[in-house]
């Protein structure tokens, strides 16, 4: 068997090396020339640390400016935020050992700072500073943190604009140098934000403390400060000088941004189109919520927080529009909100926002204009449109959001005390980026199946989605990439060319040097955004024959400079561009496909149309909830009448006197801030609520269950509460008095539920009752004010009027009168008599010489009657002697009288005791 020969090359062939060259051999005695390694010169050379210096500044000055606005807030809070931010767990127990503690108003730089850290999602701790006290001290701990705001954002934006205008400016090549200066930026921008907030800390309160001042601080120094601005920085200036060698044709960051995302295909430019368009619809769904809650809470300056509230707001309202969850812990209590619902561990489920639904519906449309982006996209470059790629956007979409959900859109505060820990958090559920990457697999569908066809039967609508198109990147850009070494791993053809690379190239298709999944033209007659037409000049491309100088005067890309060192690239003629045959898949429709297309897309969208508002309606205008919201508001507002449609009171209709409108009338009289905490569903298809509402300054919580009863225009459920809330009042009061008026309403005991000895039980709804007696002008009394969440019985006492007692008085006289003309010993039913037999005393002669005169205070209204001292007869009269002569004589006696009376209203009767 033959073996092949190994030829060596003869050292003749070989040139010589020269001294000091890498590889040269060693000449004795000759000294040994350093050489640097041409990456580390490049990176600190004073271009590279003027960009990453450059960078490092419009970051920071971005994120103040940002800051900025809302440290307006507050300032305009003056000193009150601090009083109550110190009321925080902790913060008060501090300074509680203080003399002379009290709240202090931060400076403006303080505020800035405190703003600046929120924004970058670093965390804020409480420390004492003064003498050597600290916060292990007193046993304290906490810490808080906002999601990325803003003012981080600006910070990302500041450092990418710094980056990109130098990197491009000097010529920085993004591999090494733009990378590693990228992460130097951000561990410096991570030491100025620790620097600027260990100077300005924000101060809460001051005092002395054992003899030592003491002041009581909020500070953003910490770990997670540092790494969060860090990270921040660094995407930034990272995307700064990516876009510097990958875009080198802007003059700024912004507009080379959106020529690279422009000029991206397959997933990236999917997941580039998604981002931008959900970012620039949710970002006005995040403004309206902002605007929403400053007007719920009457506070206009609240919205001088959305620096800090944003873009936290459109994740949020993002996620549960497209069937994700928030997650709310409190204590270890945890509660998720969702389309379907508030629900929890211990009180089941209530109905959500009904307007979390139109957040859906701007979602849906939102998804599917970007499918057709897609699928517009897919028409003319097929090499992507196919379902072995269509994984790849969902992977990078669950990626994206694991680390988005977890970094950058997390609330949290937390503290300890002595032994009690207690924490909060309000963050995107942890399985959501599963639904993400569903939603980025049903565009990926769309796109792939019958999205291309609809796009294609629009006709002028067309221009709707071009946007959505690839748009070619002029050779010297490529050209430029290629001569920085930009490559990673496998070099595209197209950029091998434009750096003058003359090697074999891969075979695609049939189509050698076409390079992977060339575009291709669409079907004939639909313009196309970016597809170069044969023969015709291609924007940013030098046409053959003009030479670069001419290009620049004509308005063409400017000159870049290459890196030292580079390659120098091949001139490079335009590369021509052919127009391929329209794709199979997007071929034109007949008139009769157009038409059956667009019936059925009518017919779909009606339906969905229809389900929407179904669903909306009936989770909104019918549903359980809104039946219990209306029948409080209704309670709230006085309206009897109203809640009693609503919900029957099942008190019988002599009963019902004070469950009317009338007994409504007055001030604070209602409830307030009423509102559904909780409902859970029970077997047999009710629903429990539980309530709470403020009355009298006092919140209060109470049950209704409702349940389905039959149905409203037959698709809808009609819910009626079962258990309606009604409350009960009750009087006690003389039994001289049997009627009331109740917020002006009279009643009596016909009115009452229950009437035993002098106690009235009225039914009522929760509510604040002035109750007045009916009074005559033997009577007066007080009024009193019953409530249903507290003092809901009294008694009530009724005092006797000196008419009364002059009535009584008059019949007293008439009694004693009628008894002076009697001629008896002992007049009948009299209070006086004399001692004897009638046999020894004749001709008998009364005469009242002092009437007993009844007061007020020997009048008993609770018993109805009356006891009166302080009468005097005197008594004429002979009596009989031993010798049987009669003698003139006379006595006098004194006496008391008591009887009874009885009242309605200013009918009197009375009757006087005989004795």
């Amino acid at each position: 068997m033959l073996r092949p020969r190994l030829v060596l090359p003869s050292p003749a062939h070989l040139s010589p090396l020269p001294p000091g060259a890498p590889g040269a051999p060693v000449q004795p005695g000759a000294p040994q020339q350093f050489v640097p390694n041409p990456m580390f010169k490049e990176l600190f050379s004073a271009r590279s640390l003027q960009t990453a210096a450059i960078s490092l500044a419009f970051g920071l000055i971005g994120a103040m400016a940002l800051a900025l606005i809302g440290s307006i807030f507050f300032l305009s809070a003056g000193s009150s935020w601090a009083s109550k931010l110190s009321m925080v767990p902790g913060l008060s127990h501090m300074m509680s050992d203080a003399s002379g503690s009290g709240t202090v108003t931060p400076n403006f730089f303080q505020f800035l700072i405190l703003v600046m850290v929120l924004g970058v999602s670093g965390q804020l701790s409480p420390n004492i500073t003064g003498g050597n006290l600290s916060m292990s001290s007193f046993g304290v701990s906490g810490h808080l943190w906002m999601p990325v705001g803003l003012s981080g954002v600006a910070l990302v934006l500041g450092t990418a604009f710094g980056a990109y205008w130098f990197a491009r400016k000097f010529a920085i090549r993004f591999k090494w140098t733009g990378i590693v200066s990228s992460v130097i930026v951000g561990v410096v921008m991570g030491f100025v934000y620790l620097i600027l907030a260990a100077i300005f800390p924000l101060t809460l309160g001051a005092g002395s403390m054992g003899g030592i001042q003491a002041k009581a601080i909020l500070t953003g120094v910490s770990a997670r400060t540092y790494f969060m601005t860090l990270l921040l920085a660094a995407i930034g200036a990272f995307f700064g000088y990516l876009l510097a060698q990958y875009a080198s044709d802007s003059n700024n960051v912004f507009t080379a941004a959106w020529k690279w995302a422009h000029r991206t295909r397959g997933f990236v430019r999917t997941l580039l189109d998604a981002a931008f368009i959900y970012a620039v619809v949710f970002t006005v769904i995040g403004f309206i919520c902002l605007i929403m809650l400053s007007s719920s809470l009457h506070n206009g300056q609240m919205f001088m927080l959305f620096p800090i509230l944003l873009p936290y707001l459109s994740f949020l309202t993002f996620a549960l529009g497209s069937f994700g969850a928030v997650g709310i812990t409190a204590s270890g209590n945890i509660a998720n909100l969702s389309l379907f619902g508030i629900s929890n561990q211990y009180v089941g489920s209530i109905s959500a926002p009904w307007q979390l639904w139109l957040v859906f519906v701007a979602f849906l449309i939102t998804t599917f204009y970007i499918a057709l982006r897609a699928a517009a996209r897919n028409i003319y470059d097929p090499a992507y449109a196919g379902w072995q790629h269509s994984w790849k956007s969902p992977v990078a979409t669950l990626v994206i959001w694991l680390i988005v959900t977890f970094l950058f859109t997390s609330a949290t505060l937390g503290y300890t005390m002595q032994s009690d820990t207690s924490d909060a958090s309000l963050n995107i559920a942890a399985w959501y980026f599963l639904v993400a990457a569903v939603w980025s697999f049903l565009i990926e569908v769309v796109a792939l199946t019958f999205g291309p066809a609809m796009v294609l039967s629009m006709g002028g609508a067309w221009k709707l989605f071009v946007g959505g198109t690839v748009r070619p990147t002029p050779a010297e850009v490529t050209a430029y990439a290629a001569a920085c070494g930009a490559h990673f791993g496998r070099f595209p053809s197209q950029v091998a060319a434009a750096a003058g690379y003359t090697g074999p190239q891969p075979s695609f298709g049939g189509q050698p040097g076409a390079g992977t999944g060339a575009p291709t033209a669409p079907a004939a007659g639909i313009p196309v955004q970016g597809v170069p037409v044969p023969g015709a000049p291609v924007q940013g491309v030098p046409a053959a024959g003009t030479d670069a100088a001419a290009f620049q005067a004509q308005g063409g890309a400017p000159t870049v400079q290459v890196p030292a060192g580079a390659p120098a690239a091949a001139p490079v003629a335009p590369v021509p561009v052919a127009a391929p045959a329209a794709p199979a898949a997007a071929k034109a429709m007949t008139p009769q496909q157009k038409k059956l297309a667009i019936i059925i897309s009518a017919i779909v969208g009606v339906l969905a149309l229809l389900g929407i508002a179904y669903a909306v309606v009936n989770s909104t205008v019918f549903s359980a909830d809104n039946t219990v919201k209306s029948y409080l508001s209704a309670i709230a507002s006085g309206d009897y009448d109203k809640a009693n449609g609503i919900s029957d009171p099942q008190v019988a209709n002599g009963k019902r006197t004070l469950l009317t409108n009338a007994a409504s009338k007055g001030d604070k009289t209602t409830i307030s801030n009423q509102r559904i905490i909780s409902a859970t569903d029970n077997a047999d298809g009710s629903r429990t609520m539980r309530i709470s509402y403020t009355l009298g300054g006092k919140s209060m919580t109470d049950t209704l269950t409702v349940a389905p009863n039959g149905s409203k225009f037959l698709i809808f459920k009609n819910w009626n509460i079962t258990t309606p809330l009604v409350k009960e009042i009750s009087v006690y009061a003389s039994p001289a008095i049997t009627n009331f008026t109740v917020n002006g309403v009279k009643v009596g005991a016909k009115n009452a539920t229950a009437s035993d000895s002098g106690t009235y039980t009225f039914n009522v709804y929760p509510g604040s009752y002035t109750v007045k007696p009916v009074t005559s002008k033997y009577l007066t009394a007080d009024s009193t004010t019953l409530t249903t969440s507290s003092e809901s019985s009294a008694s009530i006492s009724a005092e006797p009027t000196d008419a009364l007692a002059d009535e009584i008085n008059a019949k007293i006289k008439d009694k004693l009168d009628t008894c002076a003309k009697s001629t008896d010993a002992q007049p009948e039913g009299c209070p006086f008599s004399m001692y004897g037999s009638d046999d020894d005393y004749r001709n008998i002669a009364w005469n009242i010489t002092e009437y007993p005169t009844v007061t007020t205070d020997d009048l008993s209204i609770d018993s109805g009657s009356f006891y009166v001292y302080g009468g005097e007869a005197k008594v004429a009269y002979e009596y009989k002697n031993y010798d049987d002569s009669w003698e003139p004589t006379d006595s006098s006696t004194s006496f008391s009288i008591s009887g009874q009376f009885t009242l309605d209203g200013d009918k009197l009767d009375i009757t006087l005791d005989e004795d």
